[in-house]
């Protein structure tokens, strides 16, 4: 279980990040506009690979979810199901659509955001506040600390740290998984 775990779990980076370098090789600008990740998604170029970084990314983490059937990973199995829902519905909801669909998108995205957080909370006292476990979740925090700043500025570093936090995230995701699935 856990090595196919951990296999869906880099399928699911793979996805995420080889999606986005598609993207940004193909619009290099979207590392200064601020819109984050989702700034790919307005343009017929880089629109596939931008569903194939965020759709790639929700069927994986849905996959890794459906292999966690002990009872004491149910909170694990479940966030990892919400977590490639919201994934989901935030590729499905382009924010440049109207100021109506803007907002879903950002309250989808800010409750992804906390599905995660919640995770690694629970992965972090699960783990026993190991080393590793607490490293992976003060780079997440300083990574959503800085998506969090560039949210709403015109100009900033939005995508930088929702890479970074997502990266953290997995290396958790990870480690959690090495740690509590049996062989």
């Amino acid at each position: 279980m856990r090595t196919k775990a951990l296999l869906l779990l880099a399928g699911q980076q793979i996805c995420l990040l080889g999606g986005l370098a598609v993207c940004v090789a193909l619009r290099p600008a979207g590392l200064a506009a601020n819109d984050g990740i989702s700034y790919y998604s307005g343009y017929a170029d880089t629109f596939p690979f931008y569903m194939f970084s965020l759709l790639g990314t929700g069927l994986f983490s849905y996959l890794a979810a459906r292999l966690l059937t002990k009872p004491e990973l149910r909170p694990l199995r479940y966030g990892l199901s919400a977590f490639a829902v919201l994934v989901a519905a935030i590729a499905f909801t382009p924010f440049f659509v109207s100021i109506y669909v803007d907002l879903a998108h950002t309250l989808v995205s800010i409750f992804m955001f906390v599905v995660q957080l919640a995770l690694s909370i629970w992965l972090l006292v699960r783990l026993r506040w190991s080393a590793w476990a607490i490293i992976f979740i003060c780079l997440e925090t300083i990574a959503g600390i800085v998506s969090v700043m560039y949210v709403l500025p015109s100009e900033g570093f939005l995508i930088q740290g929702q890479v970074a936090f997502q990266v953290a995230f997995a290396a958790l995701l990870g480690y959690g998984f090495a740690k509590l699935l049996p062989a």
